[in-house]
């Protein structure tokens, strides 16, 4: 078997990120990678370290940034951002989040809302001028609101988007929701009552895209940086698509889940307020940061108290609020998200009274070990009834034996 990649960078990265930390840290930092485990456990399992597990799943690289009383404890970065040359993954490192871009995108709407320049329950076809959601029998029975988009409870068509190559030629959004070439998605319009229940919709966000840039006569992009990643200090963060050139050199590659890099280094995606946003474990951790602030009134930088808390509150169904999935561990609850785009995945989670969470980005298709570390942190850092208890083995008698015996 051919040696992983990931293995060499290993030492470096760690030598690094002790000289950066404090003893305490240093602690606190080994026993997360040491302490990757799964979701069922039992007495006596030992647990995974990072390494193992990256050479397991063959991740490339990734950046994790670790929040404690809604405060950046640390970060640190793991592996390549580019295999072929052997570029580790840095603090700046800038990885596609997916569907993470999703939640920063709700953020931005409700602020527009908090200014009087879009009501949540109003058709969103009234403030939408370069295209429409069209009307069909659904539509006449029930109008679609911003609230419904963000909550995935709109009954949009258009579940996910692939992207598309750098060489290929890239479709505005308004090509994307009526389904016109160079498009290679169906075109968004509405299929079921809105309002009724929860079905994922990254069509519904293009039509959130589309109405801000309606709304505020600007590209998506700039609406962003002024609205959220400005103000949050998101310096690193950007919704343009295609990545600027100055940023290029910055990007992460992308790799397949198979370990085969994406054509091009990554996919391009139009559909920014779905997909497009680019960052780093600590600016993303910024955001999440601000939401626990302001719904312990600590902040109010972009929205206020209240519609924090209606952003982290089920809406329709238990599952999800105005733009973030929710959990509840008897009596503990967290907002999160995760996100997929070809070649990279990520997750976020925080916990809405303690301040715990974690940002973890990665530039492969591997979820399964970003929830072994996220599970590593909550144990290091015991986050309240997060993690499932640990099962008692227990031993059969030997009448039990023998009644289950084979032939």
């Amino acid at each position: 078997m051919k040696a992983s990649p990931i293995t060499g960078i290993f030492a470096i990265l760690v030598s690094t990120a002790f000289a950066q930390t404090t003893p305490q840290k240093i602690k606190e930092i080994s026993h997360v990678e040491s302490s990757l485990i799964p979701p069922v456990r039992f007495e006596g399992e030992p647990a995974w370290n990072i390494k193992s597990r990256m050479e397991f799943y063959q991740v490339p690289g990734v950046s994790i940034a670790v929040i404690k009383n809604a405060e950046i404890l640390w970060s640190k970065t793991y592996g390549f951002a580019d295999l072929d040359s052997k570029t580790p993954v840095r603090s700046n490192t800038l990885f596609q989040v997916a569907s993470m871009s999703k939640p920063v995108s709700a953020y931005a709407a409700l602020k527009e809302v908090e200014l009087g320049k879009l009501a949540s329950n109003a058709d969103v076809n009234l403030y939408l001028k370069s295209w429409k959601i069209p009307e069909n029998n659904w539509t006449r029975a029930k109008t679609v609101t911003l609230k419904n988009i963000i909550s995935h409870t709109a009954g949009l068509t258009v579940s996910g988007f692939p992207g598309y190559r750098t060489t290929d030629p890239i479709p505005t959004a308004v090509e994307v929701l009526s389904g016109l070439k160079p498009a290679n998605t169906p075109m968004v319009y509405v299929d079921k009552l809105s309002g009724l229940n929860f079905r994922y919709s990254g069509g519904g966000y293009t039509v959130l895209q589309q109405m801000l840039v309606d709304i505020e006569g600007k590209d998506y992009s700039s609406i962003m940086e002024e609205k959220v990643l400005s103000p949050l200090g998101m310096k690193n963060s950007t919704f343009a698509q295609p990545l600027p050139e100055l940023k290029k050199q910055f990007a992460a590659t992308a790799y397949t889940v198979d370990g085969k890099k994406v054509e091009g280094r990554y996919h391009v995606y139009p559909e920014q307020a779905a997909a497009g946003l680019w960052s780093t474990a600590e600016d993303y951790a910024r955001f999440v940061i601000y939401i626990q602030r302001t719904l312990n009134g600590k902040s109010s930088t972009i929205i206020s108290k209240k519609m924090a808390e209606e952003f982290t509150s089920p809406y329709i169904e238990p599952i999800i609020g105005l733009g973030v999935f929710l959990e509840d561990y008897d009596g503990s609850s967290y907002f999160c998200h995760g996100g997929w785009n070809e070649g990279f995945s990520s997750y976020f989670v925080g916990n809405k009274t303690s301040g715990d969470g974690v940002v973890i980005l990665t530039n492969t298709n591997k979820p399964e070990f970003i929830n072994e570390l996220v599970r590593a942190v909550a144990l290091t850092y015991q986050w309240p009834n997060y993690l499932a208890p640990i099962n008692k083995i227990l031993p059969l008698s030997s009448q039990e034996l023998n009644v289950n015996s084979g032939r």
